[in-house]
């Protein structure tokens, strides 16, 4: 992204302050996901450059090769990072995995000749999605021709969502509720069914393995001068973050959710989603009180408040806690969880493994709230761009979440989410 030139002509202080500034951009905290996918991209340029290697090249006849040598020379590693010789040894590597690898070793290549040259086609460079050039395209195209689909993510049903709570109703039987209220299960079971109405992706209510560093509890802000006052503060939902109203549109003392009297008096529910892989930042999502539904997004969020509340998560912390039985410490909900807890009422749900949902269970993932809302959004008549608002999605994004499924598969959560998209 920088220019790699030594500056030399430049006067010594212009040049000790461009030097300065280089160093901060890399130091700066970019967040860890951009981190890390800088380390790929530092990884597959080195291992570009142990290949030049092997094959013969060094500095000084490397920079005698000509720009027009180049696309030959890259198209041969990239036929060869197909075959397995790469930094997993993958035979079966996927076509972005692979335009991951041609994009670093053009990089590098440049950088070690000081020649410019870019794999893209310079006519559509300009546009939001550029193409490479033909020649690395028709490699590529081989591969998402003949490569095996991945398994499509499915959305999650009623009778999943009736097996979870006959699950909860009955460990509560067991022990107490009180204590069940506080645990994983519980707590995937809310956010679950929220999901069904915000579309929610795993980071803006709970935590991945690759979504924060080694160490840390839960993904933060990147701890940056742009990020203002936001930085370091958790990116998945905090208190601050759900809003209530009464009937007459009041607004309600996020305290009053721990009262006795909060189904009756609370009716409206405003959802700020902070930051997200959009442009619009802040963005305010109102969800009304469903009584006829079979699942209410408000009464959702206010059991998230007193599970909170309950479990003493200080304002800053993510909502998304819970607390195992006979412990006395808080767990991060995970990916994991809402995987697992997913996968489990389907076997309670479905108990013949020849069931669809069976023989597809492990389509069944915390992504699978975000299937769940667009498809029964549009199962209820809603548009694409309709979608696209009420899940803040990008409009060309739509049409991946929607899927086929059996007949009825959601005809009562289609009627719950028809009346937000309706009403909201």
């Amino acid at each position: 992204m920088l220019s790699s030139g030594a500056l030399q002509n430049l006067p010594p202080t212009a040049r000790a302050l461009i030097n300065a500034s280089r160093d901060s951009f890399k130091s700066i905290d970019r967040g860890h996901i951009r981190k890390r996918n800088d380390s790929t991209f530092d990884a597959r340029a080195r291992h570009f450059t142990s290949w030049l290697e092997a094959i013969g090249f060094t500095v000084n006849n490397l920079t005698q090769v000509t720009v027009a040598d180049f696309p030959d020379i890259l198209a041969t590693y990239l036929e060869k990072v197909a075959d397995g010789d790469n930094c997993l040894s993958l035979t079966n590597m996927g076509d972005a995995a692979l335009r991951g690898y041609l994009s670093a070793a053009s990089t590098a290549l440049s950088a070690l000749t000081s020649k410019s040259f870019s794999h893209l086609d310079p006519e559509t460079v300009t546009s939001k999605r550029p193409k490479i050039l033909p020649g690395f395209l028709e490699i590529l195209r081989q591969r998402m021709t003949w490569k095996e689909p991945r398994p499509r993510k499915e959305p999650f049903t009623l009778a999943m969502i009736d097996a979870l709570r006959a699950s909860l109703f009955l460990q509560s039987k067991q022990t107490s509720i009180q204590k069940v209220f506080l645990t994983s299960r519980y707590a995937a079971y809310d956010w679950i069914r929220l999901g069904v109405f915000t579309g929610s992706r795993i980071s803006e209510f709970g935590q991945t393995n690759s979504g924060k560093p080694k160490g840390q509890r839960y993904a933060t802000i990147p701890l940056s001068r742009d990020a203002g006052i936001w930085a370091n503060q958790s990116l998945a939902f905090i208190a601050d973050d759900f809003i209530f109203y009464s009937k007459q549109s009041l607004l309600v003392d996020r305290r009053f959710c721990t009262s006795d009297a909060a189904l009756e008096h609370i009716w409206e529910l405003h959802v700020r989603f902070c930051f997200d892989k959009s442009k619009n930042n802040f963005t305010i999502r109102k969800y009304k009180r469903l009584p006829d539904a079979p699942f209410d997004p408000v009464i959702v969020a206010i059991n998230i408040i007193r599970r909170a509340h309950l479990l003493c998560i200080p304002p800053q912390e993510p909502l998304g806690q819970y607390r195992l039985l006979n412990k006395s410490s808080n767990s991060m909900l995970r990916d994991s969880d809402i995987r697992d807890e997913l996968r489990f009422a389907c076997t309670m749900a479905y108990p013949d493994p020849r069931h669809y949902c069976r023989i597809h269970i492990k389509g069944l993932v915390s992504h699978s709230t975000r299937v769940t809302a667009a498809l029964c959004l549009k199962l209820g008549g809603a548009s694409d761009e309709d979608i696209a608002f009420r899940l803040r999605w990008h409009i060309s994004s739509v049409p991946t979440y929607l899927r086929e499924c059996f007949n009825g598969i959601d005809l009562v959560m289609q009627t719950a989410i028809q009346g937000v998209y309706n009403t909201a």
